[in-house]
């Protein structure tokens, strides 16, 4: 089966909706975020990891007004990117997961035809772009990224419409797959403009929410010391950096030690804040934990080139795979129950 051509946006776009500490995040559960493949270093799972929630944990409440417009800014693009970006995804992804020759279209003689996703989200995403583009400060990469992925949705989403009505409507049980090898041409193409547009937007989303997010750290600190909420955010950027780099696959594995080493770091001074502490806190203390053990163990195996057993490659990529250690699964697992806390606080 050829697949030299794929929609895919991989590991960077995911990062992108997955770890966003940033207030009111989109969260459609019905448009799943692109999946992430396996380390590079350990043999690759039979299918990919499970789908992340597309959730983020609130901003602590002490924000200044230095802060409001950034975050402002930053929430108009993550919901564009998150909304339009995941149900593109989605109907190009179910598209290829059926065309057996993506370099050549469908050839039809496929045994089963799957269509396309309706799509939506193009209009209010140019719409937020655009406001984005307004509110001040200027982030030049961001929004360069953000026109380039808004004007790629207008003509994707007009092929797909045209293309969904087509094999909805079972047409090409007439025309022997003529209207559907020509609108594959046109599919294919602005399918990739698309996913190049897609991963720039993701990475220049988590550049500028980096810099926001540091920026802010330092000055909580200055403000009010290393409190709750200090901690809060630190070890939410911390687990963010390391998820980054692990699902990435191959980072350097001196570099991801680094990154952990900070994040046990932040937990111990974390833990060694006195007083008392709501019961809920305690809970994500050791969800933070959870993570960050998870993260070891997933570290060490791409360190290692440990590979997967038997029984361990056939939990990869299923409700089962968050149980084997040292996987992608169980680390996307521990970092939603960690988020899921962390909203509650």
């Amino acid at each position: 089966m050829n697949r030299s051509f794929s929609f895919s946006v991989g590991a960077s776009a995911l990062a992108a909706i997955l770890a966003l500490t940033l207030s009111a995040c989109s969260k459609k559960d019905e448009a799943p975020a692109p999946s992430a493949p396996p380390p590079a270093t350990a043999p690759a799972a039979p299918a990919p990891a499970p789908k992340p929630e597309r959730t983020a944990p609130p901003a602590p409440e002490r924000t200044s007004q230095a802060e409001a417009s950034p975050q402002e800014k930053l929430h108009l693009y993550i919901g564009c990117y998150n909304e339009a970006g995941s149900s593109f995804q989605r109907s190009l992804d179910r598209y290829a997961s059926w065309v057996k020759n993506m370099e050549a279209g469908p050839s039809g003689r496929e045994m089963v035809v799957y269509g396309l996703y309706p799509v939506h989200g193009a209009q209010a995403c140019q719409k937020a772009v655009e406001q984005a583009k307004a509110t001040p400060p200027a982030m030049p990469e961001l929004d360069q990224a953000a026109a380039a992925f808004a004007a790629s949705l207008g003509p994707l989403d007009a092929t797909i419409a045209e293309a969904y009505a087509y094999y909805d409507r079972e047409n090409y049980k007439d025309d022997g797959f003529a209207k559907g090898k020509t609108l594959h041409k046109t599919l294919a193409e602005q399918g990739k403009t698309f996913t190049a547009a897609n991963k720039q937007f993701s990475e220049a989303i988590n550049n500028a929410n980096d810099a926001v997010q540091l920026a802010r750290l330092q000055r909580m600190e200055k403000e009010g010391g290393r409190d709750l909420a200090y901690y809060h955010l630190a070890t939410m950027v911390r687990s963010k950096e390391v998820m980054r780099l692990l699902m990435r696959g191959d980072a350097d594995s001196a570099q991801v030690g680094a990154k952990i080493e900070a994040l046990e770091k932040t937990i111990d001074e974390m833990n060694q804040l006195s007083g008392e502490k709501p019961m809920m806190w305690s809970s994500y203390q050791q969800n933070v934990d959870s993570f960050r053990k998870a993260a070891k163990e997933l570290w060490r195996r791409q360190r290692d080139k440990t590979p997967y057993v038997m029984g361990e490659k056939s939990l990869l990529g299923t409700s089962g795979g968050w149980m084997v250690n040292g996987s992608p699964d169980k680390l996307i697992h521990e970092y939603n129950t960690m988020v899921d806390t962390s909203n509650r606080l």
